[in-house]
């Protein structure tokens, strides 16, 4: 059962022209996403790899400023609570940065997180200067490739715009263009299979379409076919009233209603 349902499903116009409209909308969708995000990814690469430098040196300075004031209070720098949150904090929050360390006046570590990357593009450092004193030193590795994979995350925003876009226009094409042709075709298949005859004369003008394709056409040609059988069939009954009207013997009436039963009968009229 429900294999007949599929495939009748797969021979329906509207479910073929709806899934269509899906594929092709998401082909290109896909396609133009994909190159944009590309083309983003390769020249955030490039610009944050030539302002890696320059990112690393605004976030030591930053965290430099914010010891200085511990040294300006005389607060030594192995005394301020909290440095190895604080930097973990700094380094989870602020994309691009790999590593953080802050060195004492004489340069040994007061505070590391992180890993430094393979080959890193991006080291900075900026003194912690409080009343003109070097109290140590804040250094910053900075990978850019992790600047740029920020790009990276449009890539979904992307990918669930097309399948949005790709599921309206499968929707207005399933209710739209699918539907009426759908409708159309079907209304062909019942023509072809069970005649024109039942249908008023006003209802067949308006059963063929408006020209716009093949299919209009072939309903076009089933309604001038149709409408050639009654201009036909009215022929007919007319000679036939004009030889009844002279057949006063009644001789030839049999004959003649057994020619327009036949004629009804291949034309798919029932008898008046």
């Amino acid at each position: 059962m429900w294999a007949d349902r599929v495939a009748a499903l797969q021979r329906s116009p509207r479910w073929l022209c709806a899934g269509l409209a899906f594929l092709m909308t998401l082909a290109i969708g896909g396609l133009g996403g994909g190159l944009v995000i590309a083309s983003m990814y390769r020249s955030a690469v490039q610009a944050m790899g030539q302002e890696a430098t320059v990112f690393g040196e605004s976030v030591a300075r930053t965290i430099a400023t914010s010891y200085a004031k511990a040294g300006q209070y005389g607060i030594p720098l192995e005394s301020v609570p909290g440095t190895q949150a604080y930097l973990s904090r700094l380094l989870q929050e602020t994309p691009g940065l790999t590593r953080i360390v802050l060195l004492g006046a004489a340069g040994q570590v007061l505070g590391a997180v992180g890993q430094p990357p393979a080959g890193a593009q991006g080291r900075a450092q900026a003194p912690i200067v409080a009343d003109e004193r070097t109290l140590g030193q804040v250094q910053v590795e900075v990978d850019p490739y992790r600047l740029a994979d920020q790009v990276s995350n449009w890539f979904w925003l992307f990918a669930a715009g097309v399948l949005v876009l790709s599921s309206a226009a499968a929707a207005l094409v399933w209710y739209g263009p699918g539907a009426d042709l759908q409708r159309r075709r079907q209304r062909l298949l019942d023509g072809l299979q069970h005649g024109l005859a039942t249908l008023s004369d006003s209802d067949l003008r308006d059963y063929a379409g408006k020209g716009r394709d093949s299919l209009d056409e072939a309903l076009q040609a089933l309604v001038d076919g149709e409408v050639s059988v009654r201009a036909q069939l009215a022929g007919f009954e007319s000679l036939a009233q004009e030889l009844l009207a002279v057949d006063f013997d009644d001789r030839q009436a049999p004959e003649i209603e057994r020619l327009r039963s036949a004629l009804r009968s291949d034309a798919g009229v029932g008898a008046v």
